[in-house]
């Protein structure tokens, strides 16, 4: 009972405690100029949200300083390391309440540490501890065949799609504009570091384009390969005109130009249906297509297939369709913009805080259970160190 007479549930103190400043959230993830910054990048937007309830935020980028490059005026601290065993001291000292994990691969000892001190959530799909987490987010409703994880646990819908700030959606005036232009416009991104050099596959399947194009050649951050090769490639074929571009901020302000885009089948798919710009994917691995497949069935994104059979081929017969049959792109970019808003983060937060409160209150009860039968025995985890158990029996117990 409150000092005024009225009664406090737990529940209700619980959620208190988690907007009190007690808090701790950590967020683990990879970025480096080799492996990109889509991790970096997306835990970035829930950061930026989920600093207005938790002062106390802290991120750990395996990778370099240039990840954390974009991140530093956030006002968060950030430490950087180069091996995955590092983390663990780093992950004891600061004593999260909440681990994010954003990244794919992780040396099983430092998930363990994150596990035994804290509540932990999975913001990328493909994370190999999955089945293990407190709490699994997934931007689409289908998933990896391996997944155990148990239903209540699943987050997994396009209502979870992480969208960043500077993404913003075409209107439909400015896309039809671009549409009836003579020239086609294309946009080309696969991805920030782009491995297999997909991109200069592209373009050799763009150069044969029957229309007069305009390729906006999108290179990442992590783009290694050899300049000269795109700009050899750009000079074979004087019916187009190719821009080479390296972005990190700036993508959307070219994009939004284009009349359609082609990715590879990863977080900028989905802020591309978000814009409204139309997108074809092409893949390394089959077991990557459940990631578009929701957004192919909603008519706003198309599916080339597995670059090393077949993918460009279907990409050129596509782009050549598209370049002349222009209403299916408006049609797509209609569709696209009905697919997805932007409070994916907020829902993110708010189910972590739901599940987060759930688990704290089961630890207040269990102890509360526990003090006349085994006073001695401890939790599975520490007690949150957010709730006082002295405080919860004086306000909360009728």
């Amino acid at each position: 009972m409150s000092d005024n007479g009225t009664f406090i549930s737990i529940e209700n103190l619980v959620d208190d405690k988690w907007r009190n400043g007690n808090t701790r959230a950590l967020f683990i993830c990879r970025g480096s100029t080799r492996e990109g910054l889509g991790h970096v990048t997306r835990s970035l937007s829930v950061i930026k949200q989920i600093l207005r309830d938790i002062p106390h935020v802290r991120m750990i980028i395996l990778g370099d300083e240039f990840a954390a490059e974009l991140v530093k005026n956030v006002g968060i601290g950030i430490e950087v390391c180069k091996e995955d065993f590092e983390v663990n001291a780093l992950i004891e000292a600061f004593k999260p309440n909440i681990t994010f994990f954003d990244l794919n691969k992780l040396d099983y000892s430092v998930f363990q540490t994150a596990a035994r001190i804290s509540f932990t959530a999975a913001l990328s799909p493909l994370f190999e501890y999955m089945n293990e987490v407190d709490v699994a987010f997934n931007r689409t409703k289908y998933f990896k065949a391996d997944i155990t994880l148990p239903e209540e646990k699943r987050r997994f819908g396009l209502q979870y799609a992480i969208i960043p700030e500077n993404c913003l959606q075409i209107s439909e005036k400015v896309y039809v504009e671009n549409l009836t232009r003579k020239v086609f416009s294309i946009g080309v991104s696969m991805g920030g570091t782009d491995s297999a050099n997909k991109t200069l596959q592209v373009l050799e399947a763009i150069k044969v384009l029957k229309q007069p194009t305009i390729i906006w050649c999108l290179l990442g951050e992590g783009y290694s390969h050899s300049f000269e090769d795109l700009v050899a490639k750009a000079k074979e074929n004087g019916r187009h005109e190719i821009i080479l571009a390296k972005t990190v901020h700036s993508m959307w302000s070219i994009l939004q130009n284009c009349n359609v885009a082609v990715l590879a089948g990863g977080v900028t798919t989905y802020e591309s249906v978000y814009a409204g710009m139309p997108s074809i994917n092409l893949f390394e691995t089959e077991s990557d297509y459940f990631l578009i497949k929701e957004l192919e069935e909603r008519g706003c994104s198309l599916n080339a297939g597995l670059i090393k059979n077949g993918g460009i081929e279907r990409l050129k017969d596509i782009l050549n369709l598209l370049s002349v049959e222009r209403w299916r792109l408006l049609n797509m970019h209609r569709k696209a913009k009905k697919v997805l808003d932007k409070y994916g983060v907020n829902r993110v937060i708010d189910e972590t805080v739901t599940l987060y409160n759930r688990e704290k209150m089961l630890h207040i009860l269990n102890s509360l259970a526990s003090v006349e039968s085994s006073p001695d025995e401890e939790p599975k985890r520490p007690l949150p160190p957010a709730i006082e158990l002295d405080a919860v029996l004086q306000t909360s117990v009728v």
